[in-house]
């Protein structure tokens, strides 16, 4: 009889995990299939290339990604004939990677129970994040999962391991410099690695950038690509692309207004270090939601952001969500947004949009939020303390 009663429980706590698990697989399935613009103008494109002209052809610079991830797409590639497997399928690994990190942060918070499971389960059934891979084929996910495991580390004082994966996550994509402010502002806050955690995260990311020195590439054509990753996205010098931020309500003026935007993240993220290093020892809640709020205002402030860049923060919102009561509506909020943005943009808007203002607001919402919620938990931690020390 308590055999029977133990497998109930042991049902019940896997019963949502295990919805929300074949939830996931059916999109998947589903979306296969589904062929996009960005797969028929870019993506195929990049990989017949490859198919074709091997890894050497890297150093012709033919997409503005960097090393690693086209490499990686060649290595697959010599696995199936199909291009579409070859992309969607990097994705769903990814995606596996990132509901893995989810899992691990949840139980970081919660340890007991299905909690974790059922974080890790809907991060894959996030719109955002079916959408963005099994739809579209796109590899935000890689920064994401990177981004997710990179925090999990800080939180169990890894910081070392934390700056590793952090230098990996650049070297794929640039957009995971929206971490680093965080990293930094931690690592001061703590005391300790503010220096070694750079260094090694520069060590990390010119590691995986250089197998393509074996083929005949330069440290010259590297560091000059990266640099040029810098300037106006495919050459088009727009300040916003299909993105709900802060520029959607100024004029397209590249040339008056980048340095504008450039200056405010950077006046954001050496708050945010000053923060780490005046603030008491920072909780683990507070280390999570510091990590969102950075991910959701970077992408908010910086010039030339494309609709997808609010990823990162995202899932560190969801895994927020099941752990610091009452922020589950920054989730539900910022999913709003976002999908919201991919819709508008995919039935033909302009890279600006009167919508796309309208939904920055809820941008606005949600970093309120953030620091409202921020805080309330420092009263919270001041009233504890004088309940423990009341003299």
């Amino acid at each position: 009889m308590n055999q029977k009663l133990s497998i109930l429980k042991l049902n019940e706590k896997l019963y949502f995990p295990v919805v929300f698990l074949t939830i996931a697989v059916a999109c998947r399935i589903h979306l296969f299939p589904v062929v996009f613009p960005d797969y028929t103008q870019f993506y195929e494109p990049w990989l017949t290339y490859l198919r074709v002209f091997g890894p050497e052809s890297i150093l012709q610079e033919f997409s503005p990604y960097n090393s690693p991830y086209l490499l990686l797409m060649w290595l697959v590639s010599r696995l199936t004939p199909s291009n579409m497997l070859v992309i969607k399928g990097l994705a769903v690994i990814f995606d596996l990677l990132l509901a893995g990190g989810v899992l691990k942060t949840v139980e970081i918070f919660k340890p007991d129970g299905n909690t974790k499971y059922c974080a890790a389960t809907i991060a894959l059934i996030l719109p955002t994040v079916v959408v963005n891979s099994a739809a579209w084929g796109q590899n935000d996910d890689i920064i994401g999962a990177l981004a997710i495991w990179s925090i999990y580390f800080c939180l169990k004082d890894r910081n070392n391991l934390s700056w590793i994966i952090f230098g990996i996550s650049f070297a794929v994509k640039m957009q995971a410099i929206f971490l680093a402010p965080f990293l930094l502002a931690v690592a001061i806050n703590r005391r300790k690695g503010f220096i070694k955690g750079p260094l090694l995260s520069i060590v990390s990311c010119l590691v995986l950038l250089s197998p393509t020195l074996l083929i005949g590439d330069t440290p010259g054509r590297i560091i000059g690509f990266l640099v040029r990753g810098t300037g106006p996205m495919l050459g088009v010098k727009n300040m916003v692309w299909w993105m709900s931020n802060l520029w959607q309500w100024f004029p397209n003026n590249f040339d008056q207004f980048r340095l504008v935007g450039v200056g405010i993240g950077f006046a954001f993220a050496v708050s945010l270090v000053v923060y780490g290093f005046k603030a008491k020892k920072f909780s683990r809640e507070t280390i999570l939601m510091l990590a969102a709020f950075c991910l959701i205002v970077l992408p908010f402030v910086l010039p030339q952001m494309h609709g997808r860049y609010y990823y990162q923060g995202e899932i560190v919102l969801l895994a927020m969500a099941f752990v610091v009561p009452g922020t589950a509506w920054f989730i539900y909020l910022m999913q709003v947004v976002t999908i919201s943005t991919f819709y508008i943009a995919s039935a033909g808007a302009d890279t600006r949009h009167w919508s796309f203002a309208i939904l920055s607001l809820g941008v606005v919402l949600t970093l309120i939020g953030l620091v409202l919620t921020h805080i309330q938990s420092l009263k919270q931690d001041s009233s504890e303390r004088e309940n423990l020390f009341p003299y």
